[in-house]
């Protein structure tokens, strides 16, 4: 027997009708704004409007236009509009010089006040690259200038938009000799005199920052950019940089070098094949700590982590292999301490996710079949970093990737995009004869790792194919149908998320919202139909991507800070980006935020915002022929609280801010409206 969620939907439309007359919503503010061609909410809250050749922002609370950029930016289209993450600045990418398409240009604008702090076509440079240094509050520039064959390091102050120093040494070369050789080596010295920096620069702290230029690392005085020292490294073309508070005074650089195959691969060009070479100098002098560079032949650049003893080493894939050598260097020489005479240990496949746990480093690593037309393989091991062990002799295959683990009585449970199982931290044998399997939804044609939820010592997951909300005991590895009868939701949907109430288990997907009851009983289910039109979904996907990266930047540019928000938090989001942060933070944040008087009011009122709980769920909805609403839904009880009209428009433009719970809707065509759903 199954249970089918369409059933339900006359009678959600019936019930949604008589909501809408009881609870429709009028709009806050409207605003007059010339047509508009794109919208989009900034992090901090604000939207951004694009119209007519102006660039606009508006209050969220007032709908005050707070300030217009008119023709300086020209009309940018959004995709040249980039937030910087961790400060108050958009970066526009506004074409190019006239005349010279090799230029890009951009400009720095002030999201809050609109003041253009950065505008290099006033500079006149054309920019290979752009760091924001959130610590000081300034903002480097790599660009060069028309007709000049070499880059120049220029930096500015991100509050006033003065230029404080450049620096046009740094990539200038020698120009080659004579002959053939010569004037090779001199055609090469021009494409690395015009490349830009291989890793965001860091501060390392008030007065110095380290650099990494494609033969080199730098550290510079950030009051003027001189040079304090340069280290030659192997031409590289990406680096990273790590820090660790057990060797303060040491900077360990992975630089990638790519070249390409002398080998053929069948009619195409040949392949890039690629090496990396590890690197350790002392902050004060610039010196080689090691005696020479570690260089592993065939991988890539990947995870580099900080240990007592050394730092992690879990290299990516150079060509189609099916092992990598995972090994720790010691901080002090550089020599391997992992494997027969340091040569490191294997692992299946490459390591693409970490997580770790109170019994080791979980890596999940996938190996593609030589065999192009198989789907690639996953596996799940333990890595202990104390000895360079993994825990299981085989590698436990599973299906998809890594999203969180556990530790429970049982052993470890893990979460893959795919399925769920525990696994047993001393042998590597699944406890689960047959894993629970599900599948996330897509969003902007990303798949996403299905949901689930942890209740006490209870969790629980949908499986898809069964239609059977599972009930794991961590404590015991006991598993229980929640719901007898077979699920489905309307419209063939997936859910895309689970919570775990008092009452039962609410799963919600795009137009589904639907509770089962701890004794198994359907309490609720409503179908909502959707709109014909796809792209109108689009603006909802945007609004949870949104939600995601204002909570993973925030988290680990400040796990500290954040730690027992996140500790607290019932929102099964806020803990999985919280864990993902911590896995990614060393010694020095991998991120660090320049937020200062409004624009950190504004940054802490959203943030605290996201880390409550999801109670309700937002629902686009054609109830009609062409009358298309948005209902606020109440999780706990499936009732519509709150309708939004946007109208009988084929193609609304509407955004969606699920943190500060604000609906903006283009009404008419020079009009914008704004509703607030709380």
């Amino acid at each position: 027997m199954k249970l089918n969620i369409t059933s339900f939907t006359l009678i959600a439309l019936i019930v949604c009708s008589s909501l809408q007359l009881n609870a429709q919503l009028t709009p806050a503010w409207s605003t007059k704004i010339s047509q508009v061609d794109w919208m989009r909410i900034t992090s901090l809250g604000y939207p951004i409007v694009s119209s007519a050749g102006a660039l606009s922002a508006l209050d969220p609370e007032t709908g005050a236009i707070l300030w217009q950029a008119r023709n300086l930016l020209g009309n940018p289209r959004e995709e040249e509009v980039e937030e910087l993450w961790g400060t108050r600045y958009l970066k526009v990418s506004y074409g190019t010089e006239r005349g010279d398409d090799t230029m890009p240009m951009i400009a720095l604008v002030d999201i809050i006040t609109g003041a253009v702090m950065f505008d290099s076509r006033k500079e006149r440079l054309g920019v290979l690259g752009s760091y924001p240094l959130a610590q000081s509050g300034k903002f480097m520039v790599v660009g060069v200038e028309p007709g000049k064959f070499s880059a120049k390091l220029l930096m500015y102050d991100m509050e006033t938009g003065n230029k404080l120093w450049e620096n046009d040494e740094i990539f200038k070369g020698s120009q080659g000799k004579g002959g053939l050789m010569g004037k090779m080596a001199g055609a090469i010295q021009s494409v690395m005199n015009m490349s830009s920096l291989t890793s965001d620069p860091v501060e390392i702290d008030k007065e110095n920052i380290i650099i990494t230029h494609p033969s080199y690392v730098i550290k510079l005085k950030s009051a003027d950019g001189s040079t304090v020292w340069c280290a030659k490294i192997n031409e590289s073309t990406s680096a990273r940089l790590l820090f660790t508070d057990t060797k303060p005074n040491i900077v360990f650089v992975g630089a990638e070098t790519e070249s390409e195959s002398m080998m053929s691969s069948g009619s195409g060009p040949p392949k890039n094949v690629y090496s990396t070479s590890y690197y350790a100098f002392d902050l004060n002098s610039g010196q080689s700590v090691w005696k020479s560079p570690v260089k592993n032949s065939n991988e890539r650049i990947n995870y580099m982590l900080p240990t007592a003893k050394g730092f992690v080493i879990l290299p990516g894939f150079s060509t189609n292999q099916q092992k990598s050598t995972l090994n720790l260097l010691d901080y002090n020489n550089g020599s391997g301490l992992w494997g027969s005479k340091g040569n490191g240990i294997k692992a299946d496949g490459e390591v693409i996710d970490i997580l770790p746990t109170e019994n080791g480093l979980v890596i999940s690593t996938s190996a593609t079949p030589f065999n192009q037309n198989k789907s690639e393989n996953y596996f799940l091991n333990v890595l202990n970093v104390e000895n360079g062990s993994l825990r299981f002799s085989k590698s436990v295959k599973v299906k998809g990737r890594l999203v969180r683990t556990d530790v429970v009585a049982k052993g470890i449970l893990y979460t893959t995009t795919h399925e769920v199982n525990i696994v047993d931290a001393n042998t590597g044998a699944t406890l689960l004869s047959n894993s629970i399997e599900s599948g996330g939804p897509k969003r902007l044609d990303k798949i996403l790792p299905f949901p689930t939820a942890l209740r006490d010592n209870k969790f629980y997951v949908f499986a898809t194919k069964e239609g059977i909300v599972k009930e794991l005991d961590t404590e015991t590895g006991v598993v229980r149908n929640l719901n007898s009868v077979k699920l489905e939701l309307g419209g063939k949907e997936i859910p895309k998320s689970l919570d775990a109430f008092d009452d039962g288990v609410v799963l919600c997907s795009d137009q589904n919202v639907v509770m089962i009851g701890y004794d198994g009983l359907l309490k609720f289910s409503n179908y909502f139909t959707p709109p014909k039109q796809s792209g109108l979904m689009r603006a909802l996907a945007l609004a949870e991507v949104s939600k995601g990266a204002l909570l993973t930047v925030a988290l680990a540019s400040a796990s500290v800070t954040y730690a027992g928000i996140v500790s607290s938090s019932v929102d099964a989001g806020v803990k999985q980006a919280g864990s993902a942060a911590a896995a990614l933070t060393g010694g020095m944040a991998a991120y660090s935020l320049a937020y200062t008087g409004k624009a950190l009011a504004d940054f802490n009122k959203r943030f605290k915002a996201t880390t409550m709980a999801d109670d309700y769920l937002i629902v686009l909805s054609e109830v009609a022929a062409k009358d298309f609403r948005l209902l606020k839904v109440d999780k706990r009880t499936g009732k519509t609280l709150v309708t939004l009209d946007l109208g009988k428009d084929r193609d609304p433009l509407y955004l969606v801010d699920f943190i500060d719970q604000h609906v903006y809707h283009q009404s008419k065509p020079n009009e914008i409206s704004c509703f607030k759903l709380k």
